[in-house]
């Protein structure tokens, strides 16, 4: 980005924030010239040139965001200021965009809803101009391929989990914990074991959404009951258990990057002792030494928590498991981390921290994709419209 005239929404004055602000207002023009472009030429197809170009300057403001913040770590209020600065500078453009508009407007409260996920999985959106050019770019940063590859992980986890109790007299018991669309259990196998899932989740039109569209397409025996119902409760075991009773798998891939440090350490705990005998608990967390969350926190105003595998590890300690009996695998991308544990792997719960010398997780890294066996990429996916 290079100099020009101010841009008319400013942060306090100082040296630094006159070059942001400079650099905000290059970013714009150049977001006015291309809308006018495709505005102009009157076609709703994607043009690859013009396409490239938009992603350059978006790509230039991804690393003027992030040098600004890298210098002013300390200081949150001006932080906030100045993304609030640059997203009420690109409204205009931005809001254009399917993807965009609604991270920023937040219908539903929060920005990873139902609908957002059925988008990043490939659902057909409509975008307006250069919206349809900022929504390819949205589908294609990191993340957003991970998340893809989040559902092939967890579909691939549970027809896995699922094969291995063949023989059962019973269905097998699952409860998916902040639920959105259930996109895994689309075309089911019919093949596999009958399975009997509790689908949580606290927006209704998410429910709605399951109970019509993925739970009527279920092959019989099989029952998927999405139902309203706020994950914070399941931090009570008892209470699950006795309006639930217990279930052989919990998992819970969308929910905990929006949650602190001490609500997780007793929801974890909560949900190993909801387990069945040889129940098994996966849980899936986002790296953030794997991708750049400034695209979302500046462009999207979509914020999560960030962690490392090292911390993620730590809430589990917290909670009383023995780290040496936790395996680990990552989607296609590697940049999300799924947490897999079983109750009979841990009878009794500590309430202290590990003891020194513990074994290190079982990492497991993707190899044969036709197995549950996830490889590492650095880079991934191309979004399915």
């Amino acid at each position: 980005m290079s100099d020009s005239t101010q841009n008319p929404v400013a942060l306090d004055s100082n040296a630094d924030s006159s070059q942001f602000m400079r650099e905000l207002d290059v970013f714009t023009r150049d977001l006015a010239l291309i809308d006018k472009e495709i505005e102009d030429s009157g076609s709703s197809n994607i043009d690859e040139s013009r396409y490239t170009r938009l992603s350059e300057t978006v790509q230039a403001s991804i690393e003027a965001c992030r040098d600004f913040e890298s210098r002013h770590q300390a200081n949150k209020e001006l932080l906030q200021q100045a993304q609030s600065v640059f997203r009420r500078a690109t409204d205009p453009y931005f809001l254009k965009s399917w993807f965009a508009n609604r991270a920023r407007t937040k219908p539903t409260g929060f920005p990873g809803d139902y609908e957002m996920l059925c988008k990043i999985y490939g659902d057909s959106k409509p975008g307006i101009g250069i919206g349809i050019y900022l929504d390819r770019i949205f589908m294609d940063v990191p993340l957003a391929c991970a998340v893809r590859g989040r559902l092939e992980m967890a579909r691939k986890f549970l027809t896995q989990e699922i094969e291995t109790r063949r023989g059962s007299h019973e269905p097998v018991r699952i409860l998916d914990i902040a639920s959105g669309p259930c996109r895994e259990y689309m075309n089911w196998p019919s093949q596999l074991p009958a399975i009997d899932v509790v689908a949580m989740d606290s927006d209704p039109r998410a429910i709605e959404y399951v109970n019509t569209t993925v739970a009527t397409q279920m092959p019989k025996p099989s029952r998927l009951s999405s139902i309203q119902y706020n994950a914070f409760r399941t931090r009570s075991p008892e209470a699950t258990i006795q309006k639930f009773g217990k279930f052989d798998i919990i998992y819970s891939v969308g929910l905990c990057d929006y949650l602190t440090d001490d609500v997780l350490v007793k929801l974890l705990s909560a949900w190993h002792e909801t387990l069945s005998d040889n129940g098994v608990l996966f849980v899936a967390f986002k790296d953030t030494i794997r991708y750049d969350q400034t695209i979302y926190q500046w462009h999207l105003d979509w914020f999560f928590y960030q962690r490392t595998v090292k911390d993620v590890l730590t809430l589990y300690e917290q909670a009383g498991f023995d780290l040496g009996n936790i395996e680990t695998c990552r989607d296609e991308t590697g940049v999300i981390t799924g947490y897999f544990t079983r109750r009979d792997r841990m009878p009794n719960l500590r309430i202290d921290s590990a003891e020194s010398g513990i074994r290190k997780p079982t990492l497991r890294l993707f190899g044969d994709r036709s197995g549950f066996h996830p490889s590492v990429m650095t880079s991934g996916g191309t979004a399915r419209n």
